[in-house]
């Protein structure tokens, strides 16, 4: 490949999602399950910034907190600004936050190419599909994940004050999109406080605590104690926010509780995706990737693991943004090629299923 493809390989993503959004307009489909009210509240919001009503757009926007914080609606919002409405606007917002992910894996894997793989293996799982035509919240939380512990990586064991400042900011964004987002964040700081201790990373910490202080420490000094209520209300097994109660009776560590959460990741990725996963973790990863993204991605993945098989109200989706993390491996090993045809596999039965069909998919 020649370094300018290297260095703007942006263009083979955009022309795939862009194909993809042309097939989904063709089938007539219009967003489903919780979509319409999402994007009609972005909608809304991106009326008021067209006719500049920004008062109105200042105390509405931070108002938003049942049941996603302000920022879950920021691309959506985006889309429709720019665009301002049509059969376009919606998934012209999910080919957004999937070029997100896209981003946050050329950072993880230091590679264009590993970073068009990485997609390709996104669009082998049915639920990331569904998420993107419908403006799935738990897709925009893992586009945000992913762009955060990127920029992790791309510090360089905090050597770089911009990363280090850009993966706080990120974090923050995830705060303000979805409640289970920092449920895959805590658990790569463990790698930054030893980063920080060993080799005295103390201003690249704070240049992070400050990106992530910008972007949510207002809101949530604002609203933090109405989060609290509603996560601890949703959280709760006889409320009536809470669904699937009977799939979370017994204690958290049983073995059914543990497996719940694998076994979603199985019928999203396959058999044959969970072994190309396994075999990525196995492989050693290919020159020039940073070297602290394997551990970065793997805590990411176990601590999100841990802290949602102890929570009362389950749903399959809320394991999506360690999907973007996981395809990391089968896409970043020096074997990537040999494994790549089951991502086209994949992909292509994901094509079958969720792009011709007549009916919009639902999570």
């Amino acid at each position: 490949l020649s370094r300018a493809h290297t260095r703007h390989g942006w263009w083979l993503p955009v022309l795939a999602l862009a194909g993809w959004a042309h097939t989904i307009v063709g089938t007539g489909r219009w967003p489903a399950g919780d979509g319409p009210h999402i994007l009609g509240i972005a909608m809304r919001l991106a009326q008021m910034l067209r006719e500049g009503a920004l008062a109105e757009f200042s105390w509405c926007f931070p108002s938003l907190l049942a049941p996603h914080p302000p920022l879950a609606y920021a691309p959506a919002t985006l889309a429709y600004f720019v665009l301002g409405g049509g059969r376009w606007a919606h998934l012209a917002a999910g080919a957004l936050v999937l070029f997100l992910c896209w981003d946050g894996l050329r950072r993880l894997s230091g590679s264009v190419v590993s970073a068009h793989l990485g997609l390709l293996w996104l669009a082998a799982a049915g639920v990331v599909w569904q998420q993107a035509e419908s403006y799935g919240i738990d897709l925009v939380a893992g586009a945000f994940v992913v762009q955060a512990l990127s920029h992790l990586a791309a510090s360089r064991q905090l050597r770089s004050h911009r990363h280090a400042a850009l993966w706080g900011a990120w974090m923050g964004a995830a705060f303000l999109a979805k409640y289970t987002a920092p449920m895959f964040l805590w658990a790569p700081c463990l790698i930054a406080a030893v980063w920080v201790v060993r080799r005295g990373r103390w201003a690249q910490l704070g240049a992070g605590i400050a990106g992530w202080a910008v972007v949510a420490l207002p809101w949530y000094v604002q609203r933090g104690a109405e989060v609290l209520s509603y996560a601890t209300t949703s959280n709760t097994a006889t409320a009536e926010l809470s669904s699937h109660t009977s799939l979370v009776a017994g204690a958290w560590w049983a073995a059914e509780n543990l497996g719940w959460y694998p076994a979603v990741l199985i019928d999203n990725i396959g058999v044959p995706g969970v072994v190309a996963v396994a075999l990525g973790l196995w492989l050693p990863f290919r020159a020039g990737s940073p070297r602290s993204a394997r551990w970065i991605v793997i805590l990411a993945v176990l601590g999100g693991w841990a802290i949602l098989a102890n929570q009362m109200q389950r749903q399959g989706r809320y394991l999506l943004p360690a999907l973007p993390l996981l395809v990391l491996f089968p896409a970043v090993v020096r074997g990537r090629l040999l494994l790549a045809p089951i991502a086209v596999l994949g992909a292509w039965g994901a094509l079958q299923l969720y792009a011709v069909g007549g009916n919009t998919p639902t999570s």
